[in-house]
């Protein structure tokens, strides 16, 4: 966990960002989105709406393990004029890439 705190800030000085605030599940896996800490983090992006750009995460799974979440959770961040962004993976959130990878 101390790794990826640490790369995640490093990500955050990268982009010019400041982390104003942590959302650990501490023991649970991605495979729900019905998870505490992920429940309080989009609560909390909803009532600082205008005031957060991105959501830092570690490695995607971490934040969502299949396809319909990751679709549900990363309308809802662009909803809110967030972009997602992983530390350890490249993403493309342009309107091409999505759908280009559409099969």
């Amino acid at each position: 966990m101390p790794a990826q705190r640490d790369a995640n800030k490093k990500k955050a000085q990268a982009v010019g960002a400041m982390v104003v605030k942590e959302f650990v599940e501490r023991g649970v896996s991605g495979t729900s989105t019905n998870r505490p800490a992920l429940q309080e983090m989009l609560r909390y992006l909803e009532a600082e709406q205008g005031n957060i750009d991105y959501v830092i995460v570690h490695k995607l799974d971490r934040l969502a393990r299949n396809r319909a979440d990751d679709v549900t959770l990363n309308q809802r961040f662009s909803e809110l004029g967030i972009r997602l962004i992983s530390t350890s993976e490249n993403i493309d959130q342009t309107p091409a890439a999505s759908s280009s990878t559409a099969s």
